[in-house]
């Protein structure tokens, strides 16, 4: 079952919602799980609160790393 990513990253609990993040960014360096929820991070940088603004951004950015090294291989 696929996890509401966009909930858990614009949560009003900023210390969840940024260990949330820690987490995507932790297992994104081993594998390629993260990478089903890319369309909906992408949806994030036009959030109006800067800080989902960067969980959003710090996300992208290590899903795309996971792709890239994936098709590397």
């Amino acid at each position: 079952m696929k996890e509401n990513i966009v909930q858990k990253l614009t949560s009003k609990d900023d210390k969840y919602a940024c260990a949330f993040t820690d987490r995507i960014v932790a297992e994104s360096h081993d594998t390629d799980e993260w990478y089903e929820y890319f369309e909906d991070v992408a949806s994030l940088p036009d959030h109006p609160k800067s800080l989902v603004r960067n969980r959003a951004l710090s996300g992208f950015h290590v899903m795309l790393y996971s792709v890239m090294r994936i098709m590397r291989q």
